[in-house]
């Protein structure tokens, strides 16, 4: 029988020669090259939404894509337009004469002659020329009633239709201001005899702002069984 050849015998072919160093490991293969990242990809667009509920603005901030905020009271819902209140009365003086004069009232020049012609047979004479013109104009800025106005009128001036309209015409004036307020000064006596006087007084109209315009008017006043104004003009 035929035996293998002793150990380490160089014509085995399976034997590991002695002294050979022990096998090295193969070395690591090489990590495989990264790829580059994904490069980012932008948010789609996004369209304005096609309707909004009724009363709502755009929000303050939108995201990309939409216009920018828009600000404002919103609509009024249904359909129907926003309620504005209504606007306020006019709160500035008018730059030209704030009184009614009543010189067409009364008659103007020549109504102080009739006078003496016609007397005076009716009305409330006053004591003195000072308070003929105060309640005069008592009557007709402050009360604004006609009827308390022509007694204080001399006959020949008399006319209750005029009358009325003229204080009419100062009310509608009236309706142009805040809260108007008429004042006036103490009567002054520019001349005078003991049947007929001539007078001032400064007619001051002042609104609820506190604007004020002022105009000066002149009174004759003429006596018989007491004081009437029977003219009225402009200095």
């Amino acid at each position: 029988m035929t035996q293998p050849p002793p150990y380490g015998d160089s014509g085995n072919p399976w034997q590991t020669p002695p002294n050979s160093p022990p096998p090295q490991p193969a070395p690591p293969q090489s990590a495989p090259p990264q790829s580059a990242p994904p490069a980012t990809v932008p948010p789609p667009e996004y369209a304005r939404p096609d309707w909004t509920p009724p009363g709502w603005s755009t929000p303050a901030s939108a995201p990309p894509g939409y216009p920018p905020p828009v600000f404002g009271p919103p609509t009024a819902p249904g359909g129907f337009p926003p309620y504005f209140p209504p606007p306020k009365k006019r709160r500035w003086l008018l730059v030209t004469s704030i009184v009614v004069v009543l010189v067409v009232l009364l008659g103007g020049g020549g109504v102080t002659a009739a006078y003496f012609l016609t007397r005076n047979q009716d009305g409330i004479g006053q004591n003195t020329p000072q308070a003929a013109v105060e309640n005069f104009l008592q009557a007709v800025y402050v009360d604004q009633n006609p009827t308390k106005a022509a007694p204080l009128v001399c006959k020949a001036a008399r006319d209750p239709k005029k009358l009325a309209a003229k204080i009419n015409e100062i009310k509608r004036q009236d309706d142009q201001y805040d809260s108007p307020r008429y004042t006036w000064d103490s009567p002054t006596t520019l001349h005078g005899t003991t049947k007929q006087a001539t007078l001032s007084a400064r007619i001051t109209l002042t609104t609820g702002d506190v604007q004020s315009s002022s105009q000066t008017l002149t009174f004759t006043v003429i006596r018989s069984s007491g004081w009437f104004v029977c003219d009225v003009g402009t200095t």
